[in-house]
């Protein structure tokens, strides 16, 4: 019969977990909105705003994130920057709403939109990761289980959570148009387009009203989760809300929130988070110059450039220009919610193929390789061919296997190569890849459609000879250890 500390214990890993999975779907409605809404920008900007406000978006999440990215989360609290984080993703979502409803305001909307999207998710993710660590921590300690494992486990529900409601938002998109236009849509929902224009654009104004909806309730629900923080004599303390407020520590590390006796809201920023944070600033602008000094002395990282180009480049190519120009009208949500769901089952066969081979190079060739192939169909094939389902269905799956490869053994790369290096490391792969969307974003509308498919294709090209000869680098180095 388990005592009354154990049993403590267990409904405070309990608290932290529910509250973990709160976190979780609130973060990951709202993101999916955001997401959803940015391979819309182009069809409903035009080519040219809708490019702008992407490159706008990305350069803003590329300056947050190296230089004030910390000093942010550490200023607010993991909570309080999730939160605010999450309201700054409604102001872009919700100025599609408003930019399509004032025309005359569509510039102005659409670029402040972008400016507070892109400084949100400069932070959103440090804040998510600090919050997912500190959970991860107090969860083990809870539960009696090691962190690997609850990290583990954790990672594993936000990974589903995350990925199921980003395929959801986005095929929602195309689904809502079609209920909205009911029996005027022409053909099947997969492949037709609504033939009245009326019920098109309340279909598309349905669409954003409820991202904006969506976006918002979740931001309120984030308001909600547990405070969990690491106390001062290294135990873990839970103030959970809405009562905001924690009773003495009961001697097992984690308190509830209950009674009238209960002390005031533990404050997830400590006294030493504080005091860094007020020399913080400069100390990230030195982080990004830093970044930069590493990519001009270092080949390896020099010749990495190339793998995350292809993918800044290709992205910004298929949200400025294919679904505005080539997937039909109504159908945007069904193929780039292919992306997300082909990279997510992707990514075990590439996890599978490094462990076995004891090599990262055939699942980085692999997605290399897709990369090159989705690219090279638009150079040969005509936009009349490449409009039809039976043609552009596969290119998407092809691009979702580049895509894993760039969120899983890209990364992982990255660890392996500059393991003595990894804050400039990783600071380079934000730089290169929101670098790299943003310069194409921007680039894109003064460009004819064949350049940027060339252009795309070149840097591609380059990706996979420039990656091989990194890797050979790196075994010179280990081996002459």
């Amino acid at each position: 019969m388990e005592n009354a500390d154990e049993s403590s214990l267990k409904r405070g890993g309990g608290r932290v977990l529910a509250s973990f999975v709160v976190m979780a779907l609130c973060f990951s409605l709202n993101h999916g909105t955001v997401s959803a809404c940015i391979p819309l920008a182009a069809g409903e900007f035009g080519s040219t705003l809708g490019s702008y406000q992407l490159g706008t978006l990305y350069l803003f999440y590329t300056m947050t994130a190296l230089t004030v990215s910390t000093a942010i989360v550490n200023r607010l609290g993991q909570k309080g920057a999730l939160v605010g984080g999450l309201l700054l993703y409604c102001v872009y979502v919700v100025s599609f709403l408003i930019a399509r409803e004032a025309p005359p305001l569509r510039w102005p909307v659409a670029l402040f939109g972008a400016v507070t999207g892109g400084i949100a998710a400069g932070f959103l993710w440090t804040a998510q990761g600090g919050y997912f660590t500190t959970c991860a921590t107090a969860y083990a300690y809870a539960s009696g289980s090691s962190t690997e494992a609850a990290t583990s486990r954790l990672s594993g529900i936000f990974a589903v959570i995350y990925l199921g409601f980003e395929v959801v938002l986005k095929l929602l998109s195309s689904l809502i148009q079609f209920g909205v236009c009911g029996d005027k849509w022409d053909k099947d929902f997969l492949t037709g387009s609504c033939g009245d224009d009326g019920r098109k654009d309340s279909g598309i104004l349905t669409v954003y009203i409820v991202y904006t909806a969506v976006a918002i309730v979740s931001t309120v629900g984030m308001a909600f989760i547990s405070v969990v923080r690491e106390d001062d004599g290294g135990q873990l303390r839970t103030a959970l809300l809405p009562r905001g407020r924690a009773n003495a520590d009961d001697g097992n590390g984690l308190t509830g929130a209950s009674g009238d006796d209960a002390g005031p809201e533990q404050d997830d920023l400590g006294a030493e988070d504080a005091a860094e944070s007020a020399s913080e600033p400069s100390t990230l602008v030195d982080r990004a110059s830093e970044a930069i000094r590493f990519l001009a002395t270092n080949t390896k990282m020099q010749l990495m450039v190339w793998t995350n180009f292809t993918f800044g480049f290709l992205a910004a190519f298929i949200n400025s220009y294919v679904v505005a120009d080539v997937i039909p009208d109504g159908q945007v949500g069904y193929y780039v919610a292919i992306i997300p769901l082909v990279a997510t089952f992707m990514s075990l066969p590439l996890g599978y193929l490094s462990e076995k081979t004891g090599s990262k190079v055939y699942a980085m060739f692999s997605g290399q390789v897709a990369f090159l192939a989705f690219i090279l169909a638009f150079v040969v094939l005509g936009a009349s061919v490449l409009g039809k389902a039976y043609v552009l269905a596969p290119l998407f799956v092809i691009y979702g296997l580049g895509r894993a490869m760039w969120e899983g053994p890209n990364k992982a790369v990255f660890a392996d190569f500059f393991a003595a290096s990894s804050g400039p490391a990783f600071a380079n792969l934000i730089l290169q890849n929101g670098g790299a969307s943003a310069l194409a974003f921007f680039l894109y509308p003064s460009l004819s459609v064949a350049t940027k498919e060339y252009l795309c294709l070149v840097i591609s090209a380059i990706a996979i000879p420039a990656y091989l000869a990194a890797d050979r680098i790196h075994v010179s180095e280990q081996s002459g250890k």
